[in-house]
C-alpha cells in the first residue's frame, strides 16, 4: 500500500506543475519493469503507466500531482535545478516516442504479412494476438474483424474449408 503526504501546488509553467510543498511516498513495492531502450519503448511506457496508475501516480508525469520543489540547494549553497518525474517523463517522450510511428508501422506490416507456415495453429494465433498487444500498448485499437482478417489470410491452402465457413459468418470470430 502507498501513503502519501502533499502540499497543495501554486504555479503551472511548461505543462508540468511547480509546488511549493512536498509529496513523500512512504512506501513504494518493488515490481519487475522492462528495461528502457529503444526496441522495448512501447512495451516499458505501459508497464510504467500501469504501475503509476495503479498507485493514482500518472499525476506525477502529466504535471497535475504536486512534486517537490523546482529547485535544489546544491552542498555549495547554490541553487540548482531539479527536475520534476514531468520533467523526465517529457523528456523521455521525446526522445524514444519519435520511433513509435515507424514501430507501429512495422509491427502492423508484420501483421498482415504473417502466415501460419511451420507454426501450430495455437502459436499462430498467439503470435497474431502478440503483434496485436504490441499496437494497442502503443495505442493503435485493431478491431476483431480485422484479427479474424489477418488469422484467415495467413492460412495455407488446406484451410480453405475453414476459411469458407468463417467468411460467410455474420459476426467476426472473437480472438
Amino acid at each position: 500500500m502507498t501513503t502519501m503526504n502533499s502540499a497543495d501546488s501554486a504555479l503551472v509553467e511548461d505543462g508540468c506543475t511547480i509546488f511549493t510543498g512536498d509529496r513523500v511516498v512512504n512506501s513504494f513495492p518493488r515490481h519487475e519493469v522492462v528495461k528502457l531502450d529503444k526496441g522495448t519503448f512501447i512495451q516499458w511506457q505501459q508497464q510504467v503507466l500501469l504501475i503509476l496508475g495503479g498507485y493514482d501516480l500518472i499525476g506525477f508525469l502529466d504535471g497535475t500531482l504536486p512534486s517537490s520543489s523546482r529547485f535544489i540547494q546544491s552542498p555549495d549553497g547554490s541553487l540548482a535545478s531539479n527536475p520534476t518525474a514531468c520533467d523526465m517523463w517529457t523528456t523521455v517522450m521525446s526522445l524514444f516516442a519519435t520511433n513509435t510511428g515507424a514501430k507501429q508501422s512495422r509491427i502492423r506490416h508484420e501483421l498482415h504479412s504473417l502466415k501460419k507456415g511451420t507454426l501450430s495453429i495455437k502459436n499462430y494465433i498467439a503470435h497474431i494476438r502478440n503483434l496485436c498487444a504490441f499496437l494497442e500498448a502503443s495505442g493503435t485499437r485493431i478491431q476483431e474483424a480485422e484479427k479474424t482478417e489477418v488469422m484467415l489470410i495467413g492460412l495455407p491452402a488446406n484451410f480453405n474449408t475453414v476459411v469458407s465457413s468463417v467468411s460467410v459468418l455474420s459476426k467476426p470470430v472473437s480472438f
